[in-house]
């Protein structure tokens, strides 16, 4: 049904999915932006609006400066009558009221006047300049240290989460949400903030004086304004509602890269390369149909917005000279309308109406924020059911391990049906090493999952030296335990990082007598540069065998009373299960220790065997015991001893030293890195030039170690010149734009018709003065109305190229964009595995990757290209025009241009070189953000949640 999501329950009844509340379904308000912001963001953010609107106060002193100078251009021309006051040019030294009608009088006044209106201009520059950078620095910092904070409350609040909570949201993708989400999120709350201020604070405030100077015809301009507001009101809306969708979409669709790119050896292994882009495009057609969507409701907001923008120049032209026509023969004192007046309300309204054009892509902006503050907010705001954050329970100074499933029933919520534990009990003495064994699926790791609490049994009790597991203070508790899987998870970071990971108070001297327990150190020492050698996530340049026991050292440097071990050696080879076998004998020595494994060799010393079968206790027992009764432990060893590679393991493989296994992981490892060579011609290889029978075992440890020593100075080479990014040129850009060429090209053509409108107006508006310059009332009536007509068509004209532009280039820009994430992932998939071993080129950082340059490049090749166009049209036409009715003042007017565009050029430079080290920043923070909700099962086990924030 509409308005709902799948809800997980266990038998008991209990939710471990949330249905969307009345929160969740309202839309989010421009306020609620900032429902996460301090007090002091609030203010920084409202004084930043303030000074925003405040600044408007210099555009409208503008328009009011040179409506004056309007009026007393004409009066002084025709020398009839004395010049009307001029309030805002007499504080500058203009407006001179000359009594008589002495022409030379009359220009010597004009002259003044146009020192004053100099003056006066340099005056409102000053103040709108200083207002306006004040608003935008102050929204830019309240918004940066609200987003940052944001996104750590973000990352707390997902790695806080029970797993049940990732088990069941299968398609959340947290490298977006952080990233493009967030990224959406700041550009609402940021300077865009400041920008709708000035401009509302221009219409606001203008109408206010436009009416002080004229209400009739200020009444009659500012018709077109509520209309203009409703359809800016009903395309945010729809706006938003195609934004969130899209940014769904986009988010699933990140959640199958972040899933490929995860697993990227068993997609290589399988050959599934291309299943996975297809199954990414699939996905990205959902997202395209929104963001197409979303560009039709953004042009007709646009075309609308300017339609009625320019129309409104039409009725005030034409009722303007109505009312001017009706004042002329009045004595000065008693006119309420003349061209002055005329021009200042004719500038202030088509403001008003223009500035509520121009917020549309602003409002377009908070769209799209609030659509991505939807998301983040339903993460921000879920309580999580087992917190282990919370610091509250009993916290024993020393855990005994004495462990006790009593009666215990579990479902796991992402599968309700299935039932995994029934009525299952079992009591774990301190010191003991319990094995656990049986089939697939009968509940042996759902124990220890459920020992770590990482989910709730849905009924029985699980205590620990007495105590109610959900009496203890969880995080204390999960750092007296240590964990070992079948897939040790490695973070990026140096090897002591691991080893010491979430603990800060350890000495080198500890990791490296945890990793001599585990049988580790030799292997580290042999590396190029020791405990000091940077891993990627996952640790994918070491075998399986040494991230083992890697993982071994970091459970043993815990000194934990308890150590749980899921499978630990059957992803391994007979060789480097035996080093790993050592290590974990070392490792359980005086602790509980419960372990999960198939294999024979891994249990037989255990302690006591436990038999699992169907998720309750079928028999348990020593060895010996077991095997006398002939039971299920029994089967499960005849079973075992008939595989050939376990009864080579346990009977007729010689034994290896441990100079040998090291050696036979070091050549595994070199062996797999030698794809990390195909990134330089001259550093090739081939798998044959490693031939184990012709190199002995006590020369293989140092040829590997010097292979590996020259792998990784080439990956240090590789790093480096990957930091040097070439530039790409704009028409690099288009070029990769090129099957929507006819989208281009149309929009292209709006853009330079939209351009050609302000010359348009200024050719019409110019109009003005000769036509107050008459003395016939029916002329200059006839003239105001076919002038108005002429309004009208451009108004029609500019209104439908405007929707033209916006929605053509926003469509070639969706496409654009599609190709570009399509193509990226797949050029992903076809590197080597040695570049998915570069820092820079974590799951995490590629997702973040991904999702924000491809959107960047359709910015750079869609809006802003008609910008652009637009611009320049606008700047040539004026300039032609300009030219030929004035080469002199023309030439005197572009002394002003250089300013003008030194001005860009710094903003683009500093811009570029600010946004290029905030994306740096930003993709190692996702990088490691992500890496964390990756492996939140291990974060989660070892207690690392504030180690990771």
């Amino acid at each position: 049904m509409k308005g709902q999501c799948k809800r997980f329950v266990s038998h008991k009844g209990k939710a471990y999915d949330v249905r969307p509340t009345k929160e969740d379904d309202d839309n989010i308000g421009f306020f609620d932006l900032w429902r996460y912001a301090t007090f002091v963001e609030r203010l920084v953010s409202l004084c930043a609006a303030s000074l925003g609107a405040l600044s408007s106060l210099g555009t409208l002193a503008g328009v009011i400066a040179y409506g004056e100078l309007t009026a007393l251009f004409v009066k002084r021309h025709t020398a009839a009558r004395a010049a009307p006051d001029a309030y805002l040019l007499q504080a500058f030294g203009g407006g001179r009221i000359v009594p008589d009608g002495n022409r030379s009088l009359h220009m010597e006044a004009l002259e003044e006047d146009s020192v004053a209106f100099a003056c006066a201009s340099v005056a409102i520059i000053a103040l709108h300049l200083t207002a306006a950078a004040a608003a935008v620095a102050l929204a830019q910092w309240a918004a940066a240290r609200m987003v940052t904070r944001i996104r750590l409350q973000l990352l707390r609040s997902v790695i806080s989460q029970e797993i049940a909570f990732f088990d069941t949201n299968t398609t959340m993708n947290f490298a977006t949400t952080i990233t493009e989400d967030m990224q959406k999120f700041s550009g609402g709350v940021g300077e865009h903030v400041a920008m709708t201020a000035n401009l509302l604070g221009t219409v606001v405030l203008g109408a206010a004086l436009a009416l002080a100077y004229g209400w009739e015809l200020t009444l009659a301009g500012l018709s077109v304004v509520p209309l203009s507001l409703c359809i800016a009101a009903v395309v945010a809306k729809y706006q938003t509602k195609c934004s969130s969708k899209e940014v769904t979409a986009y988010g699933a669709a990140g959640r199958l890269v972040e899933e490929a790119l995860a697993a990227i050896r068993t997609v290589r292994a399988y050959g599934a390369e291309e299943q996975e882009v297809d199954r990414y495009t699939s996905s990205l057609s959902s997202a395209a149909r929104f963001a197409r969507l979303r560009g039709v409701w953004s042009g007709a907001g646009a075309g609308a917005g300017w339609l009625l923008t320019y129309a409104l120049n039409a009725i005030v032209f034409a009722y303007g000279a109505q009312l001017c026509v009706r004042d002329m023969d009045l004595p000065v004192e008693q006119q309420d309308y003349h061209p002055g007046v005329m021009v200042t309300i004719l500038f202030l309204t088509f403001m008003c109406a223009q500035n509520v054009a121009m917020c549309h892509p602003h409002l377009e902006m908070f769209s799209s924020a609030r659509g991505a503050a939807r998301s983040i907010y339903r993460l921000l705001r879920r309580k999580t059911n087992i917190d282990a954050m919370a610091g509250k329970g009993i916290r024993p100074d020393v855990f005994r391990g004495d462990i006790t499933f009593e009666n215990l029933y579990f479902n796991y919520p992402s599968r309700p049906d299935v039932k995994v534990l029934r009525g299952l009990s079992l009591r774990v003495r301190a010191g003991e090493t319990v094995a656990l064994v049986g089939g697939s699926g009968c509940g042996k790791s759902t124990l220890l999952q459920l020992l770590q609490r990482l989910y709730e049994p849905d009924s029985g009790q699980l205590t620990v030296d007495g105590h109610p597991l959900q009496t203890l203070d969880l995080h204390h508790f999960r750092t007296s335990i240590g964990v070992v899987g079948q897939e040790p998870v490695l973070f990026t970071g140096t090897i002591r990082e691991n080893i010491a990971f979430g603990l800060s108070d350890v000495t080198d001297d500890d990791v490296i007598a945890a990793a001599k327990t585990a049988h580790a150190h030799q292997f580290i020492t042999k590396l190029a540069n020791g405990y000091d050698t940077m891993l990627t996530s996952g640790g994918t340049q070491l075998s399986g065998g040494q991230k083992q026991r890697l993982a071994i050292a970091r459970a043993v440097l815990r000194k934990p009373a308890i150590l749980l071990l899921d499978e630990p050696t059957s992803a391994l080879d007979p060789a480097a299960e035996r080093q790993v076998q050592a290590a974990l004998d070392s490792a359980s020595a005086g602790r509980t220790t419960l372990v999960v494994s198939h294999r024979l060799a891994t249990i037989v010393n255990a302690t006591r065997i436990v038999c699992v079968e169907q998720g309750a206790v079928l028999e348990q027992g020593t060895h010996q015991q077991l095997l006398e009764k002939r039971g299920m432990y029994w089967r499960l060893t005849q079973e075992d001893l008939t595989n050939k590679s376990i009864a080579a393991t346990l009977s007729s493989e010689p034994e290896l030293d441990d100079d040998d296994v090291t050696a036979a992981d070091d050549v595994q490892h070199f062996s797999r890195c030698i794809s990390r060579q195909s990134t330089r011609d001259s550093y090739r290889f081939t798998r044959s030039s490693i031939r184990m029978s012709t190199v002995s075992s006590a020369h293989v440890p140092r040829a590997a170690a010097d292979a590996l020593n020259h792998v990784e100075h080439v990956d240090e080479e590789i790093e480096k010149s990957e930091e040097v990014e070439p530039a790409v040129s704009s028409w690099a850009l288009l070029q990769l734009n090129a099957p929507e060429w006819r989208l281009l090209a149309g929009g292209a053509l709006a853009s330079l018709l939209v351009g050609a409108a302000m010359p348009a107006f200024a050719l019409l508006f110019a109009q003005l003065y000769a036509m107050f310059g008459l003395s016939d009332k029916a002329v200059i009536l006839s003239q105001s109305q076919r002038y108005a007509a002429m309004f009208a068509g451009v108004a029609a004209a500019c209104g439908l190229v405007t929707f033209l532009q916006s929605w053509l280039f926003n469509l070639a820009g969706s496409r654009l964009t599609d190709r570009l994430r399509r193509l990226t992932f797949q050029n992903f998939l076809m590197q080597e595995q040695g570049w998915f071993d570069l820092t820079q080129n974590s799951v995490g950082a590629l997702c973040a990757r991904l999702s924000t340059d491809c959107a960047a490049v359709q910015g750079a090749t869609g809006t802003r290209l008609g910008t652009v166009l637009q611009g320049a049209s606008t700047m040539v036409l004026g300039v032609g025009l300009a030219m030929f009715f004035s080469w002199k003042m023309t030439l005197v007017s572009l002394l002003s241009v250089p300013c003008v565009m030194g001005g860009i050029y710094l903003e683009g430079y500093v811009n570029k070189r600010a946004s290029r080290l905030e994306r740096a920043a930003l993709e190692r923070a996702a990088r490691l953000a992500t890496e964390a909700v990756l492996h939140v099962r291990t974060v989660h086990a070892l207690g690392m949640y504030r180690h990771c924030i």
